[in-house]
């Protein structure tokens, strides 16, 4: 089924599509209802494999349809083609870059067209990353490692300070003690957790290309299993692969809080944001890593898991 599809405003939505149209549009005192009738137009840029954020894409789409056209475009680069033609042939209210690579396509192509992202790692755009709230995360090792006290952070070494800092303070109002291990490659991975190792009770990730590699996740894996240092996955995936848990998204509540946000940006005097986390966490157990850590599992914690991997 091909990606660049056009979603009429006239189709009937579906009921969560009306919900949420109908509620931003009281909330906004009707803002929606635009001047003379106008409707506006949405162009969701896609990256060239979008895996599971086919399944966010989709949502949204569905969600912004009784307020606006909405079109999934690919992120080509063809000069004059595509989403460069879509763009400057004007009419276009709002681009919303779905991944990174959506994002970095739209940013390309915007030119004085307002800008969202929506599943990317990390951005600075309004929208919803694909990184959860550093207390959610603290507050989740918590109940899978109750007796975890110090905790390492692998990042890369070029990472700005905001986000360490959040996670810095999220483990603090835990009762964690943070230490950061930062590294310059997918190569440093292996070597600088080794070395820091014996002295952790746990291990996590700040999502960066750098340590998402599957070099890096292989290394990191390798490490946990080898030194028993229980390994918290960036997503649902690393679980499954050997980390003793992940918390994963929800492509779909992810789509319609990436629709919300776009609502607010096509309402009139609509401002920007900051980027948001997903709401909503679904946790994923490896309950053989677990075994193999030795780490007990609470029935309450295994009752609250969306998938568990043996």
């Amino acid at each position: 089924m091909s990606r660049s599809r056009l979603l009429q405003a006239g189709k009937t939505p579906s009921p969560t599509a009306r919900a949420l149209a109908c509620g931003w549009a009281m909330a906004l005192g009707c803002g929606l209802v635009l001047a003379q009738g106008a409707t506006r137009t949405v162009l969701l840029v896609m990256p060239p494999q979008p895996g599971k954020l086919e399944v966010m894409a989709q949502s949204a789409a569905r969600a912004l349809a009784s307020a606006a056209q909405v079109r999934l475009m690919p992120a080509d680069a063809q000069p004059g083609a595509g989403l460069e033609a879509a763009v400057r042939g004007g009419g276009v209210d709002l681009l919303v870059g779905v991944g990174a690579a959506g994002e970095q396509a739209a940013r390309a192509q915007a030119g004085s067209v307002r800008l969202m992202s929506c599943g990317a790692p990390t951005t600075t755009l309004p929208g919803v990353m694909l990184e959860h709230d550093p207390a959610v995360q603290f507050a989740q090792l918590r109940r899978m490692l109750p007796t975890a006290h110090r905790v390492g952070l692998v990042l890369h070494a070029a990472e700005g300070s905001p986000r360490l800092d959040a996670a810095l303070q999220a483990a603090r109002r835990a009762g964690l003690e943070l230490q950061p291990l930062p590294v310059e490659s997918a190569a440093d991975v292996q070597p600088t957790v080794e070395r820091a190792a014996s002295a952790l009770d746990a291990l996590m990730v700040l999502a960066d290309a750098q340590v998402l590699s599957p070099q890096a996740a292989r290394a990191l894996l390798t490490v946990s299993m080898r030194q028993r240092v229980p390994l918290v996955g960036p997503a649902g995936s690393w679980a499954r692969a050997g980390a003793l848990y992940a918390l994963e998204w929800d492509y779909e509540d992810l789509g319609l809080q990436c629709a919300d946000v776009a609502l607010r940006l096509l309402a009139p005097r609509g401002l920007g944001a900051a980027p948001l986390a997903p709401r909503r966490a679904a946790l994923v157990i490896n309950r053989r890593a677990a075994q193999v850590l030795k780490v007990p599992l609470a029935e309450d914690v295994l009752r609250s898991a969306e998938s568990i991997h043996d």
